[in-house]
């Protein structure tokens, strides 16, 4: 990932705002995917996977 946010702070801060879905967008590789997944499901959010390629 481009981005210096950690899945587990993104996931957390969502949830603590009472969101109900979260992206999580990558170029190219999708290497945080299945963590992100896991994340936002474990907090009842639904997580949107994008990818450019």
């Amino acid at each position: 990932m481009e981005s210096t946010i950690k899945i587990k702070g993104l996931i957390s801060a969502a949830a603590r705002n009472g969101m109900k879905a979260v992206a999580l967008t990558d170029k190219y590789i999708m290497s945080g995917a299945v963590e992100f997944y896991k994340e936002a499901t474990s907090k009842n959010i639904k997580p949107i996977i994008g990818c450019e390629i």
